[in-house]
């Protein structure tokens, strides 16, 4: 008779969902894949100025901080075994594998 182990899913009350674009990060002095994911993005100048014209508001003149900067904002920091990380690359490379599959319905997503 075959047994069956089952697992719950449940959410931490700090659990939520962060959208990332890169990750930064390398090996610990224990070896141990240390990462953060960030969101890129430009940054929000403090100030921007415009011309003045006869008919109002012209042109942007200048902004500060110029030029602006690319913001690289840390969200979350992931520590993990290098076997942890090769089951993560596998189940995502799974996952980006079955995005890019023709979606044989689709009226249902994935």
């Amino acid at each position: 008779m075959d047994k069956e182990i089952g697992f719950r899913f449940e959410r931490d009350p700090e659990y939520r969902v962060v959208t990332a674009n890169g990750a930064w990060g390398g090996i610990t002095p224990r070896g141990e894949l240390m990462f953060d994911l960030f969101f890129e993005h430009l940054d929000m100048p403090e100030e921007i100025y415009y011309l003045a014209t006869p008919d109002g508001l012209g042109p942007e003149s200048r902004r500060v901080p110029d030029p602006l900067m690319i913001v690289r904002e840390a969200l979350v920091g992931v520590v993990m075994t290098p076997e942890n990380a090769e089951s993560l690359a596998r189940w995502l490379l799974e996952k980006v594998a079955s995005i890019r599959k023709p979606n044989p319905n689709p009226n249902f997503p994935g």
